[in-house]
């Protein structure tokens, strides 16, 4: 398995693996692929080209089999995070999103 920073390239699979994650939580939202490929093409381009987001994968044979996005937040004093009032000044605090494929959990599951 080979853990690296996503990349342009990755970005189809990317897509892919997001409306698949989207589909096993939310299988009421049954939007078209096109249009979901369309949003996620554009947030995936701007998060690999910033540094807003980290999105690293995992692969397996040349195929990304997970992905985790990170986006450190920079939060000020009397911020409210999570229904609480943070008190350190400057403080960052982290949120993310993963997934990984109904394949590759399969495996792992032995």
């Amino acid at each position: 398995m080979i853990i690296r920073k996503a990349r342009a390239e990755d970005i189809e699979s990317l897509i892919r693996m997001r409306y698949e994650s989207t589909l096993e939580h939310q299988p009421e939202v049954n939007q078209e692929y096109e249009r979901f490929a369309s949003e996620c093409q554009a947030f995936l381009d701007e998060a690999i080209r910033s540094d807003r987001w980290h999105l690293w994968v995992a692969e397996v044979n040349g195929i990304i089999v997970s992905h985790v996005y990170i986006q450190p937040l920079r939060i000020s004093s009397n911020s409210l995070l999570y229904g609480q009032a943070m008190r350190a000044e400057n403080s960052i605090r982290v949120t993310d999103t993963s997934y990984v494929t109904i394949q590759w959990n399969f495996i792992c599951s032995f």
